[in-house]
């Protein structure tokens, strides 16, 4: 089980948080990566390109349901 905030809201600390609360995981699908064959280098390029890739996908999905949300309003 995952490490709840402990900041509520907007703090500058919830980010670190966040990274401490996941870090063990992170690290576990790491050595498990490796014990597929995967380098170390391979599956952290993979898990940077993954939270880039569904960043971005987050980030549409604000803007095209924020556009939606305007047209409904017409």
């Amino acid at each position: 089980m995952l490490k709840r905030p402990r900041h509520e809201g907007d703090c500058a600390d919830r980010g670190l948080d966040c990274q401490e609360a996941l870090e063990s995981e992170v690290l576990s699908l790491i050595d498990r990566a490796m014990s597929s064959g995967w380098t170390e280098a391979e599956a952290l390029a993979a898990i940077c390109d993954l939270a880039d890739n569904l960043m971005l996908a987050s980030q549409e999905d604000e803007r095209l349901s924020a556009t939606i949300a305007g047209l409904l309003k017409r």
